[in-house]
């Protein structure tokens, strides 16, 4: 293989793996979005659903409304984290990507890169108590397979 194909070869996995964590972000949101809703009315199942979700991904707000919501709702968020202790399928599916990923920018960063800490999300979740040690090394391939099918089942919970 030569150095074109392997830039492009290394693209497309980190865009197909990326996709993939995506996928559990999403599928984590949906699944906490229903149990909310079973609570809240939908605006505001549909925001800590958001909240909650990016909060496991150490994702922060990004805009007004986000960061306005978090600030009113941190200990609400910060209890609904703390839930998520007796959720063991979004517990082992977010500790698998975000462990992956860490692995993942380790063998393709190269310096200059954009991901200056990608092990923050595998730490916060330490943290709060919610990661989950796989015993298995699985491959990225696998990692995805097991995305993809935690995506699936969430929208049809």
């Amino acid at each position: 293989m030569n150095l074109f194909e392997r830039i492009f070869s290394r693209k497309r996995f980190s865009r197909k793996f990326n996709e993939a964590v995506a996928m559990v972000k999403h599928g984590v949101y949906h699944r906490l979005k229903k149990k909310y809703l079973q609570t809240y009315k939908e605006k505001k199942a549909g925001a800590l659903a958001a909240t909650v979700a990016n909060e496991l991904f150490s994702v922060p707000p990004v805009d007004k409304e986000g960061k306005a919501f978090l600030g009113k709702n941190r200990e609400l968020v910060d209890r609904k984290l703390s839930e998520i202790k007796n959720d063991s399928e979004i517990r082992k599916m977010v500790s698998e990507i975000l462990t992956a990923r860490v692995h993942v920018v380790a063998r393709t960063q190269k310096s200059g890169d954009y991901d200056t800490k990608p092990g923050i999300s595998v730490e916060n979740l330490k943290k709060r108590g919610l990661y989950v040690k796989n015993s298995a090394a699985l491959s990225d391939e696998q990692v995805i397979s097991m995305a993809k099918r935690f995506y699936s089942v969430s929208l049809n919970l």
